[in-house]
C-alpha cells in the first residue's frame, strides 16, 4: 500500500474516483458520479486507466455515456468528434461538455499529449437544461480560455471528493453547477495584451501551485521584461507574482491540514517548501498559528 505522501504526489499526474449514488445525492438535483485529472505526456497511452467498462474506450473506438461529463484541457491539443459536431481540433482552454446518449470520442495529439480535468455527473437539473436546449450536443466545445476560476473549481472539486467529509458531495454538486454556468457564459475578451498576459500568468501559477516557479523565465515566454511583468502583476493583483504563489501554497496547505491526515512534513514536501521548519515558520507568520494549531482549530477544536 502506498504511503500517504506518495499517494498525494501521484494525484498531480493521475487521479480518479467513481462515486456510488445515494438517495440524498439524487434529491439534490445534481450529483457527481466521477471526477479525475490526468497529465498525459507525449506518446503516452490514452486514456490512462483503469476505468469501469461503461466509461472505457480507446480511439478509434467511441463511446456513449448515460450521464454528463465536462472535460477541461489545460495543456496540449488533440481531437474531439461527435455526431453533432463532426471531427474538430481542441486545445488548451477548451472545455468539452458531453451529454447523455451522445456518440463521441476524443484523444490528445500523440506529439503533445495533454493535461485534463474532468467530472461526470447527472441529475434532474442538467437534464432540464438539456431538454430546454440550454445544453446542446451541437455546442459540445466551449473556448473558455485558461481561466483560473474554472481550474480552481476542478481542484476544489477533487479536494472535496477526496476528503469524503459530510456534505462534501453536495459541495461537489454546487461546484459542478458552477462549471456548467461558466461554460455557458464563456466569452473570451483578450483584446488587451496586458489583460491576456495577466490571465495567463494567474492560470500558470494556479496550475503549478505545488511547484517552484521561475518568474523571470515565465516573463520571457509571454515576451515581456520581468520588471514590467512584476509591476503589472502587482498593480492588478495586489501582490507580486512570488507573493501570490506563496499565498496559494499556504491556502493549499490549510486545506490539506483540514481535510487530510498528511503530516506537516508530508505537506511541506508535497508543496515543495525547502524544509518543514521553513514551511512552519512561513505558515505561522501568515496564519498567526502553527500548522498543528490550524489543523485542530479548523476541525472545531481550540487553538
Amino acid at each position: 500500500m502506498l504511503g500517504a505522501s506518495r499517494r498525494h504526489k501521484e494525484m498531480k499526474n493521475y487521479y480518479i474516483k467513481y462515486l456510488p449514488l445515494s438517495p440524498t445525492d439524487r434529491a439534490w438535483g445534481l450529483h457527481v458520479t466521477a471526477v479525475g485529472q490526468s497529465r498525459v505526456a507525449a506518446h503516452e497511452h490514452y486514456p490512462p486507466g483503469p476505468h469501469p467498462e461503461r466509461y472505457s474506450y480507446e480511439w478509434p473506438a467511441a463511446r456513449v455515456l448515460q450521464e454528463f461529463q465536462c472535460i477541461y484541457i489545460v495543456r496540449g491539443e488533440g481531437l474531439f468528434e461527435s455526431e453533432a459536431t463532426g471531427r474538430m481540433k481542441v486545445k488548451a482552454g477548451n472545455l468539452c461538455v458531453l451529454l447523455p446518449d451522445a456518440w463521441h470520442r476524443y484523444r490528445p495529439n500523440p506529439k503533445t499529449g495533454w493535461d485534463e480535468y474532468w467530472v461526470s455527473f447527472d441529475g434532474d437539473m442538467p437534464r432540464r437544461l438539456m431538454e430546454q436546449g440550454i445544453l446542446s450536443p451541437k455546442q459540445a466545445v466551449y473556448d473558455v480560455g485558461l481561466d483560473e476560476s474554472i481550474l480552481r473549481c476542478y481542484k476544489d472539486l477533487i479536494d472535496v471528493i477526496e476528503a469524503d467529509r459530510i456534505g462534501g458531495r453536495q459541495i461537489g454538486a454546487t461546484l459542478t453547477a458552477q462549471l456548467i454556468a461558466r461554460a455557458r457564459a464563456a466569452t473570451r475578451v483578450d483584446d488587451d495584451p496586458a489583460h491576456k498576459m495577466l490571465r495567463d500568468a494567474v492560470f500558470f501559477i494556479e496550475q503549478n501551485v505545488n511547484q517552484p516557479i521561475n518568474f523571470q523565465q515565465f516573463a520571457k515566454t509571454v515576451n515581456v521584461g520581468y520588471s514590467s511583468f512584476r509591476h503589472e502583476f502587482k498593480r492588478h493583483i495586489g501582490l507580486s507574482p512570488k507573493q501570490y504563489h506563496l499565498e496559494l501554497r499556504i491556502s493549499k496547505a490549510k486545506s490539506l491540514l483540514t481535510n487530510t491526515t498528511l503530516t506537516v512534513k508530508e505537506i511541506a514536501d508535497s508543496l515543495n517548501f525547502d524544509t518543514p521548519y521553513y514551511f512552519m515558520k512561513l505558515f505561522k507568520k501568515r496564519v498567526e498559528m502553527s500548522p498543528t494549531q490550524w489543523r485542530r482549530y479548523s476541525r472545531g477544536g481550540d487553538k
